[in-house]
């Protein structure tokens, strides 16, 4: 017996709608140490080709800014040394006094 048409949708959505195996949990970036550190996507070049560099005006890293290793952390790039100093690791939100 062929399926009719409502029958396909209504059995694509309920595919849709089932739980996927082996997604990814969001990494806790507020846990400092080197796993952590290693379950960030990283990188050290944007699209362009040009290398990337940690935006702490303070950074900790001693290599030249073209050989760091960076990643996206609160919408800032930061290096495995920041990082681990625990560089943005307190909100502002934290910081202000009401």
């Amino acid at each position: 017996m062929p399926l009719k048409p409502e029958d396909i949708q209504r059995l694509l959505k309920e595919e849709l709608e089932k739980p996927t195996r082996g997604s990814k949990s969001k990494v806790d970036t507020t846990i400092r140490d080197y796993r952590t550190w290693f379950k960030l996507a990283t990188s050290m070049i944007e699209e362009g080709g040009e290398p990337i560099k940690c935006e702490n005006p303070n950074c900790q890293d001693p290599r030249p800014g073209d050989l760091q290793v960076c990643a996206t952390i609160n919408n800032r790039l930061m290096c495995r040394f920041c990082f681990l100093d625990g560089w943005l690791l307190n909100s502002e939100n934290q910081m202000r006094m009401e």
